[in-house]
């Protein structure tokens, strides 16, 4: 299962079209963690064959998207979420006891406009947990998420990149 992840557009939707139009085919689902959630589904009729889940970020004013959405991809619980009720830019302390106390596997967040990978062993009674943050979509940034036979591998692209 691939998914295809996004933050923090702000307006600009170029990014996450051109790279939903690069691996068009080979996507299950297209992830948003906030902030110009609304022009990420605006996106989802030109991709019928393609999931699109997102988040309100704390730009998202007004949205009736919720603040976490769960996803199972194969078995691995994915965690969704902007950041910005975790004081992401600040610490991912926070983030990543949230997530390993609940049982998630992945945590697909934004806010900071940085690309992240960070993996977290397991420690005790607790399963390992990756951190992943797409980077900013207004700056070309994505991430992609293979979860297969052999685990989960998160990697970044830029859609600006040749």
């Amino acid at each position: 299962m691939k998914l295809l992840v996004f933050s923090d557009s702000h307006g600009n939707s170029f990014a996450m079209r051109e790279a939903l139009a690069r691996n068009r085919g080979t996507v299950d689902y297209a992830v948003f963690a906030g902030d110009g959630a609304g022009e990420f589904l605006s996106l989802a009729a030109g991709f019928p064959d393609v999931t699109f889940r997102a988040v309100a970020g704390n730009c998202d004013f007004l949205s009736p998207l919720p603040l976490e959405e769960e996803i199972d991809a194969c078995g691995v619980r994915i965690l969704v979420v902007h950041g910005h009720k975790y004081g992401v830019k600040f610490s991912r302390t926070q983030l990543y006891l949230s997530a390993r106390a609940r049982g998630f596997d992945v945590v697909i967040y934004g806010h900071t406009h940085e690309r992240e990978e960070k993996y977290y062993p397991a420690e005790g009674d607790f399963h390992a947990v990756t951190l992943f943050n797409p980077g900013s979509a207004k700056s070309g940034d994505f991430g992609i998420i293979d979860v297969g036979d052999g685990g989960v591998l998160c990697s970044h692209g830029n859609v600006f990149d040749r």
